[in-house]
């Protein structure tokens, strides 16, 4: 058994494994902490922001074609020190990831999963065990359906367009009542395409592999 991001689960699991439970999902936003509290929107022009992610990257130029990104690798204490050390205006980092860390004072502001796209299965967790283990009735009461529904729907989205981890590209999903809205933005041909479908929730799978086929005939 083992517990993962499910934004760091590629879209083909091992035949000998599945994800046997996605507990509900924490926060799905990304979040802005700024070295002197200025907010994202008020830096001025050039401010240097530190990311790695293509995802955040390209959505930050989109919100604020006026500052430069600078790449940061390492874990989120790694990342805050070098706001410092390189003299950054800040970084953005997964809301769920600051919670988990006990660490949500640091943010400075939100950004919303409209603003900026958060990453496939961003905010939830997945457990990943082997398909004869005799475990799934131990963890199954933890799986939310439709946290599962939400999360599957968009990786089905990340598969139909053999996105990864590396890939621009990301998607947000809820549930109301028996429909499902999910965005989508991935990069083609050097540009940015952002878009929304709706659906039965049921059709989760099917909503992703056309969300992804209106962006490639976007």
């Amino acid at each position: 058994m083992a517990v993962h991001s499910m934004k760091d689960v590629p879209y083909e699991v091992p035949s000998m494994f599945y994800i046997g439970a996605i507990p509900r999902r924490e926060d799905v936003r990304d979040a802005f902490v700024s070295r002197d509290g200025t907010k994202f929107m008020e830096l001025p022009s050039g401010s240097k922001i530190g990311t790695s992610s293509r995802r955040r990257s390209s959505q930050i130029k989109i919100l604020r074609p006026d500052v430069e990104v600078v790449p940061i690798r390492g874990n989120v204490q790694t990342r805050l020190r070098k706001i410092e050390e390189m003299n950054l205006a800040g970084t953005i980092l997964a809301v769920a990831g600051l919670k988990r860390l006990n660490m949500e004072e640091v943010i400075t502001d939100y950004f919303s999963p409209e603003e900026m796209v958060p990453a496939i299965g961003q905010g939830a967790l997945g457990i990943e065990i082997k398909k004869y283990e005799d475990v799934i009735d131990y963890i199954k009461g933890i799986d939310h359906e439709e946290t599962r529904i939400c999360v599957e729907g968009e990786r089905s989205f990340m598969e139909a367009l053999k996105g990864d981890c590396h890939s621009t590209i990301g998607a947000h999903a809820i549930v109301e009542n028996d429909l499902m809205y999910m965005t989508g933005i991935f990069e083609v041909n050097g540009k940015i395409v952002k878009k929304d479908i709706e659906g039965k929730k049921e059709n989760y799978k099917q909503l992703g592999k056309t969300l992804a086929d209106r962006i490639m005939k976007a």
